[in-house]
Parts: structure tokens; sequence; C-alpha cells
């Protein structure tokens, strides 16, 4: 599942990826999907402008299996990272993971330790695993808007600036006294409202 959220101005890609455990009934290898689909998915992802987050099934603590190597590798080509440090599997094995660019900064990760049954049994095998993303707010964009305070100027004032100000030459042009009337009067309002 590969989905976008949008919160404003922040945006986040969100990938969840499960593949089946390989078997002779699903036909699925490990190797096919670590030399070619794991790359090839992470490649997309890499280019994205969004920040990223990819949660998924891997076994990823046994360093000195080859598949968990060559999952580090390939993360660490595509300038990602791993986040979890703490088992998620009642094991004691990392097992669910949570993934970005290893220049975020935005993640923090809670691994929950899984919850006992009456027996004091974990009654599942993968324990939950909790994280926050840091939305970033945009800064507040700030912007200056001229206005006249009509309220304040005194109306006699302003119909004796109106009286004394020349009434134009004849003009045919309609559009041309709208224009001449309305810089007049601006003058005026502007006169009117900086100095009342």
């Amino acid at each position: 599942m590969d989905c976008q959220i949008a919160i404003k101005s922040y945006s986040l890609r969100l990938a969840v990826v499960y593949r089946p455990t390989p078997n002779k009934q699903n036909n699925l290898k490990t190797t096919s999907f670590l030399d070619n689909e794991w790359p090839a998915f992470l490649s997309q992802l890499a280019t994205a402008d969004k920040n990223i987050i990819i949660v998924r099934d891997f076994h990823f603590d046994k360093l000195e299996n080859q598949d968990t190597v060559m999952i580090k590798s390939v993360l660490g080509s595509f300038g990602m990272r791993q986040h979890i440090a703490e088992p998620t599997h009642v094991a004691g094995h990392i097992l669910d993971v949570v993934i970005s660019r290893d220049t975020d900064d935005t993640l923090s990760v809670i691994s929950d330790p899984g919850f006992p049954d009456s027996s004091g049994n974990i009654s599942r095998d993968h324990f939950s695993v909790v994280f926050y993303a840091r939305a970033a707010k945009s800064a507040p964009i700030r912007k200056t808007v001229p206005f006249r305070k009509l309220k304040s100027i005194n109306i006699s004032n302003l119909k004796a600036d109106r009286r004394k100000h020349p009434k134009g030459t004849r003009i045919c042009y309609t559009d041309t006294l709208v224009e001449i009337y309305n810089n007049e009067l601006a003058a005026i309002l502007d006169k009117r409202t900086f100095t009342d």
C-alpha cells in the first residue's frame, strides 16, 4: 500500500510493504525480492520530494544472515535507514521495521513490549510498533495590506478639499473622467486618512 498524506502544506508518503513468506506453494523467492523488487521499489521512493516512511515485516536483527546484510546494504545505497532497535517478536527478533531517509529527523519510534495474558504469556507473536512523525508547520506568510481608515475621516474637511480641487478640463471620454475623479478622490482620502 502506498499513500500520500497531506496536512496543509506538509506532505508525507507512507508505504506499507508486505510480502508472504516464500514457499513452494506461492513460488516466491527471497533472492528475486532482494535483488529486483526491493531495489526497484526503493528507487521510486528515493526520488520523491516528500517525507517518506516505509513499514515492513522484515527479519532485521540477524547480522550474520546474508538477507539482512543485503537489506541493510540496499537501504544504505538509497540513503535510507531503519529505526527499530528493540525486538518486535516474542522470540526476541526485530521483525517489524520503520524506514525513512537517513537525513529525516521527524520520526520518534516507540516499541510496544506486548501485553501478557492471565498466565503471563504474551498473547501474540508480533508486538505493535508505534511511531510519531512530526509534521513541519509551514512559516506564516506575512503580507502588508494597505487600507484607509474611512471612519476616522473628518467629513467637513473632506468636503472642503473636494470643493477646492479643480474640476478638470472638458474631456469627452467617460473612462478618463472616472480615472481623474478616482485619482483626485484617492489623493484627498490619503491626505485626510493620514493627517486627521
